[in-house]
């Protein structure tokens, strides 16, 4: 079914807020608060529903052309549409509702949403492989709300490193020869490569790129998954397989801050170095 509907705001996730005309929520993919567009919705609930931008009738002054043409297709990004310099505003809106609502408190007034380069920052990613040409593997994403895959040769938020690796890396590389025993024929196209594999890549920063998948095998695991960071002249020892932040230039303006917080409440006697939280909202 198609509505036209009025983005309220924006919430986690970089989805519109928008009231069906039975008093449903409905999250709407593609819109910005202020706008009023033409909705088509993509699945409901008793109490909520999901729908997409089919055409924006009253456009919103942030929006702006996606700079990426996989953008609505590729599952990696949700604001593209938003214009960059707009983006915080939004999502420190977003975080603080999130904090109101879940933790019944307010944040502080000066509460810093920290914000970094729009594009080629990105330092983690997930890709598939999606096979080879000519020697050279190929790769995607997986597209939104489905287990698709779209085939990328680049991607715009991704730091040059991790886009050099899609374009440039070898069959031999990545499996480490054709004829390992965990993968054997990847280099023809052999059965030997399961469907689907996903990799994850890592860029420590440096320019030198780990990643790991499912059955790798142990002596390329050893050679090419570990990964170390320098963050403010502390050496950090990670590997490709597990989380790690993904823009890793904001991780020292990120450490500084904590560090601050920490110093100020334990001087002032609001807080204690007993526990630190993590939160990912």
């Amino acid at each position: 079914m198609v509505y036209e509907l009025s983005i309220e705001k924006l919430v986690q996730g970089g989805e519109g807020l928008a009231r069906l005309p039975d008093g449903r929520v409905c999250f709407v993919r593609g819109g910005l608060p202020g706008e009023r567009c033409r909705v088509e919705l993509t699945s409901g609930k008793k109490d909520f529903a999901r729908g997409r931008v089919l055409e924006v009738l009253d456009r919103s002054v942030d929006r702006t052309r996606p700079s990426c043409l996989q953008f609505g297709r590729c599952g990696g990004c949700s604001l593209q549409h938003l214009e960059s310099s707009r983006q915080a505003p939004y999502l420190e809106y977003a975080v603080r509702e999130n904090f109101r609502r879940m933790c019944r408190g307010e944040l502080p007034e000066g509460f810093v949403i920290h914000q970094g380069e729009p594009w080629g920052y990105r330092n983690r990613a997930r890709v598939v492989y999606l096979g080879e040409r000519d020697g050279r593997c190929r790769f995607g994403f997986r597209k939104q709300e489905s287990n698709g895959v779209v085939a990328v040769e680049s991607c715009p938020v991704l730091t040059p490193a991790l886009n050099d690796f899609l374009k440039n890396t070898t069959v031999q590389e990545l499996f480490g020869g054709a004829g390992d025993a965990a993968f054997k024929g990847a280099a023809t196209g052999s059965k030997g490569v399961p469907k689907d594999l996903e990799i994850n890549l890592f860029d420590n920063g440096s320019g030198k790129i780990s990643f790991f998948y499912k059955g790798m095998p142990p002596k390329l695991r050893d050679a090419r998954c570990p990964a170390q960071v320098e963050i403010q002249g502390r050496i950090i020892q990670s590997d490709a397989s597990v989380f790690f932040q993904s823009n890793l230039s904001l991780l020292p303006q990120l450490v500084q801050s904590v560090q601050q917080a920490v110093d100020e409440g334990i001087a002032s006697g609001a807080a204690t170095d007993e526990w630190l939280i993590d939160l990912f909202p």
